[in-house]
């Protein structure tokens, strides 16, 4: 609804430059707005919900890495995971949480370093 609210007032400042000069009548009558009026809503990213599925899955293989490669590639998913995490915005709900959650991968990024450089 606050999208709805939003998007007309935008509208009916777009029309202002349009409505000066014109005798002032009831404001229905100089607000035409398009029929019929849509909106198109692009969903937000959730950037919180996509790190966590990325830590989940570099969690999954790094029960599984043996070999260095295989922790070079924990590694990355640490990487990836840390860098959605960052991402995440000030004004999430989930921010506070996101900060904790960039110590805790970077923990887990840096046991994966040593497991790819020494094995396991």
């Amino acid at each position: 609804m606050l999208i709805t609210v939003v998007a007309i007032g935008i509208y009916l400042l777009a029309k202002i430059p349009e409505l000066k000069g014109k005798a002032p009548t009831s404001i229905a009558s100089r607000v035409t707005l398009p029929t019929p009026f849509a909106i198109t809503l692009t969903p937000q990213p959730n950037t919180f919900r996509e790190a966590v599925n990325q830590a989940m899955s570099a969690a999954k293989i790094t029960q599984l890495a043996k070999s260095p490669d295989e922790w070079k590639t924990v590694v990355s998913q640490w990487e990836a995971a840390m860098a959605l995490m960052k991402a995440v915005p000030s004004s999430s709900p989930n921010y506070v949480v996101a900060q904790q959650k960039i110590r805790e991968y970077q923990r887990n990024l840096n046991y994966a370093k040593k497991n790819a450089v020494g094995g396991k």
